[in-house]
């Protein structure tokens, strides 16, 4: 999968939207298309971190962050921006994100294309990254790995749509609590039998039998 671009849908939390080169043949002659694709879940947490690890290289090569600026204010403009898009073309890669405005609302931000001839200081950092968000997006598509149900119900904790549990309170819960209280919040939740991952074994065939997590 020659990936082109990758856009996060509501942040992830209802998946993702690949763009891509795919080879074609049509009456004996090979044609390169770009195909898009959607998949609808919600994305894992490795996948997650490298879009917001994102965050400070999108503020940096559109000035919004300066070398000169202190720890503190470098960590609020990050806090105020999200990143919901990748493009890339070889070694060429675009960063596509939003910005907290003043008063309220958020602005789009896009980097320019950048390259290793674009004297940025910072490119071999960010296109490790940029690599590492393909890779996990390959493992995403093809469903070999997904969110887990503890990754899906922290989100709702830290997102404040979960009312009986705070951040706090949760991270003193052992391991196996954690799973427990998981796994018994989603099942009162949906109505329904929720089933781990861990505790089943997948044929080659099946990517997936845990409930649908698009509808939080």
């Amino acid at each position: 999968m020659d990936i082109r671009k990758v856009s996060l849908i509501a942040g992830g939390d209802k998946g993702v939207e690949v763009s891509y080169l795919k080879q074609e043949e049509k009456k004996g002659r090979t044609f390169t298309n770009e195909v898009k694709e959607k998949r609808k879940y919600p994305i894992h947490n490795d996948l997650d971190q490298l879009f917001k690890d994102l965050r400070f290289y999108l503020l940096h090569i559109t000035g919004i962050i300066r070398d000169d600026m202190k720890k503190e204010m470098i960590d609020y403009e990050e806090s105020d921006c999200v990143v919901n898009a990748i493009k890339i073309d070889g070694t060429e890669f675009s960063i596509i994100g939003e910005k907290r405005a003043v008063h309220g609302g958020y602005f789009k931000i896009e980097s320019p294309k950048i390259d290793q001839h674009s004297e940025y200081p910072n490119f071999d950092q960010v296109f490790e990254i940029i690599k590492s968000i393909k890779e996990e997006t390959r493992l995403y598509m093809n469903g070999t790995k997904m969110i887990t149900v503890e990754e899906a119900t922290i989100r709702q904790i830290e997102a404040g749509r979960c009312k009986e549990m705070t951040p706090e309170n949760f991270s003193q819960f052992s391991a196996e609590e954690q799973k427990a209280w998981c796994t018994e919040y989603l099942e009162k939740k949906w109505g329904s039998f929720v089933q781990h991952q861990e505790d089943i074994e997948l044929e080659d065939d099946v990517k997936s039998v845990e409930h649908d997590l698009t509808n939080f």
